[in-house]
């Protein structure tokens, strides 16, 4: 993905809390440290892999943005 971004360009990798430390650490590698934007926490409305009183439901995704390089383009969302 890195090479097939313009340099305006930005990636946003969705993934679910288990893995997401994991691939952080290669997209470190690949875009640099530098280029790392926000970590997004998607929240669900239920939660899975409730276990009962034993252990904690998961109820979020992560979403990693990176950019290219310094000239990333962002377009600000307004939700009505």
């Amino acid at each position: 993905m890195h090479k097939l971004l313009k340099d305006t360009g930005s990636l946003y990798l969705h993934c679910d809390p288990t893995m997401s430390h994991y691939v952080k650490v290669i997209l470190d590698v690949i875009f640099g440290e530098r280029f790392f934007k926000n970590e997004i926490i998607w929240k669900r409305m239920t939660s899975s892999g409730f276990k009962g009183k034993k252990d904690f439901g998961t109820s979020h995704d992560v979403i990693l943005r990176y950019a290219k390089s310094k000239k990333f383009t962002y377009n600000l969302h307004f939700a009505l």
